[in-house]
């Protein structure tokens, strides 16, 4: 059994809501322009409740810029990104994911 949880929204600034194309759990505030999204799941495996949680990232506008598919990512002031996926961490800046240039097998290993 899956369980989805809340859906949080975007507001523009005059508090107008932005339609999303995906509900996410979370929208974090943003940072240099995006902001780090989060869908969560709970799964009921063995009579016990996991939370499953998928990272992605958003420009101002609500356009997924990085699809909620990745473990965990933190956006830094200073515009370098850092994703991981299976354990594994990589470096990229903000400029590649928002142009659509960003490739997980280019991204710089930490």
């Amino acid at each position: 059994m899956v369980i989805k949880n809340q859906k949080e929204w975007l507001l523009d600034d005059d508090m107008n809501q932005i339609i999303l194309k995906t509900e996410y759990s979370n929208i974090s505030d943003f940072i240099i322009g995006v902001a780090r999204v989060c869908i969560r799941e709970y799964i009921n495996e063995d009579s016990q409740i996991l939370e499953i949680k998928k990272f992605g990232l958003i420009d101002t506008n609500g356009r997924e810029i990085l699809p909620c598919f990745y473990d965990s990512i933190s956006v830094h002031l200073d515009g370098y990104i850092e994703i991981t996926l299976g354990g594994q961490k990589k470096w990229t800046n903000v400029e590649d994911i928002v142009n659509g240039k960003f490739n997980w097998e280019d991204a710089i290993e930490c």
